[in-house]
């Protein structure tokens, strides 16, 4: 991560390090912040025919589905440059409020 505010690379979990080809990304958070919103906006469109899937916004638009998070990385980060699109699963409200952890720890 860089020193300079706004600038950085982050990869999800699972997705492959690549510091060959990383670059210092712009990250202009009002583009994300558009593509989020076109989401919210139109959520229960998407649900109809996207519902479960990974889903890649751009310019408010969906450009792409995938089965898991890794997929529509790899592809989009191949396509397009880091910070200008949205990775986003496409659930409900309600599925999207629930969250899971697990721990390894034993109580003996």
């Amino acid at each position: 991560m860089s020193s300079e505010q706004g600038v950085g690379v982050r990869f999800p979990p699972g997705a492959p390090n690549r510091p060959a080809q990383v670059k210092q990304v712009c990250y202009n958070p009002a583009m994300i912040d558009d593509e989020f919103k076109y989401y919210k906006t139109n959520l229960q469109d998407l649900l109809k025919t996207h519902k479960g899937k990974y889903i890649v916004i751009k310019d408010r638009e969906v450009v792409g589905e995938y089965d898991d998070e890794k997929s529509a990385y790899i592809d989009a980060s191949n396509k397009w440059e880091l910070g200008t699109f949205l990775i986003k699963k496409c659930v409900s409200e309600k599925e999207e409020a629930v969250q899971t952890f697990h721990s390894r720890v034993v109580f003996a």
